[in-house]
């Protein structure tokens, strides 16, 4: 990523200063896939507390799955997430399930500058050496908030220890794109994309579910709601982009893309019979911008993404 100056002087041009982690009313919806098994764990702020000597975030957690073998549906409260924001630090209070004496552990360090390290969450039954190392650091716009990154790179998909991204990117305020809540190196076939984010100020949805709250995934006969026209391939943005239609489209759909201004950059046509299309988006610069894609039957979806 070479944009650094561009993302900075959009940073000055907000004026915007998030809260950097977990501010009154967040809530995570995460999308699980899982063999036959799909649904949604629900991440919400609960209060805030004094926990191993830290102020701490209190963070309840939910889980809604549906199997699709069964045809059974279940709702899970799990143990509260407890976190804590020191010096950059994003900590976990790690080892509740009563194998030891709960500790504080990195969850993620948004202080950290390129080529710092640092290691995945440790299961409470055995020990996995892997981690992130830190490529890239800067600032993105996303729901008109200018948030810090720390982009890295994970050797825990080498060692076989995970299905998490080899690139994954950390976000202030809500994390990331993957469920950064888990022990990465326990859940070797746990599929976990952010579906939505919100809190008390900004709304952000990635179009992985119609809603955020659907129980039984997006696969077939999923959702009595309406069907998305497409699911949106990467966010954040680099040098490609990529719809992925639900079937080959029997009739044109028209796509638009706007600037954070509203400003319309491109507008074109997928043509019939289409199941995936590329747009390509080097030489655009660094922000926040919207694709809209419109079926003449169906009506319109939109999509917000941020190009690094």
């Amino acid at each position: 990523m070479n944009n650094l100056a561009a993302l900075a002087a959009m940073a000055l041009a907000l004026g915007t200063q998030a809260q950097s982690w977990c501010p009154s009313s967040a809530a995570w919806y995460f999308d699980i896939q899982f063999g036959t098994t799909t649904g949604y764990a629900l991440f919400a702020y609960n209060g805030d507390s004094v926990v191993g000597g830290r102020n701490a975030k209190v963070i309840d957690h939910e889980g809604h799955y549906f199997n699709s073998s069964t045809q059974v549906t279940n709702h899970y409260d799990f143990p509260k997430v407890i976190t804590a924001l020191d010096s950059g630090v994003l900590y976990i209070w790690h080892g509740q399930g009563g194998w030891y004496e709960p500790y504080w552990d990195t969850l993620v360090w948004f202080g950290a500058v390129p080529g710092d390290y640092w290691e995945v969450l440790q299961p409470e039954d055995f020990s996995c050496s892997c981690g992130y190392t830190v490529t890239d650091t800067g600032h993105v716009n996303i729901a008109g908030l200018s948030l810090r990154y720390v982009q890295t790179t994970s050797d825990c998909v080498d060692l076989g220890l995970s299905v998490g991204l080899e690139d994954p990117m950390f976000i202030e305020r809500f994390g990331g794109f993957h469920d950064i809540f888990l022990d990465e190196c326990q859940t070797p076939q746990l599929d976990t994309t952010l579906r939505c984010y919100q809190d008390v100020d900004i709304t952000y949805m990635t179009t992985i579910a119609p809603t955020c709250d659907l129980i039984v995934g997006t696969g077939p006969g999923a959702s009595s709601g309406p069907v998305p026209l497409f699911t949106f391939f990467h966010d954040p943005v680099e040098a490609m982009c990529e719809l992925r239609l639900g079937s080959p489209t029997t009739d044109d759909l028209r796509w638009q893309l706007l600037d954070a201004s509203g400003r319309q950059h491109v507008e074109a046509i997928i043509p019939r019979g289409t199941s995936m299309h590329r747009i390509g988006t080097a030489g655009m610069a660094a922000g926040l911008y919207t694709l809209r894609v419109c079926d003449a039957k169906a009506g319109c979806q939109t999509v917000k993404w941020v190009r690094q």
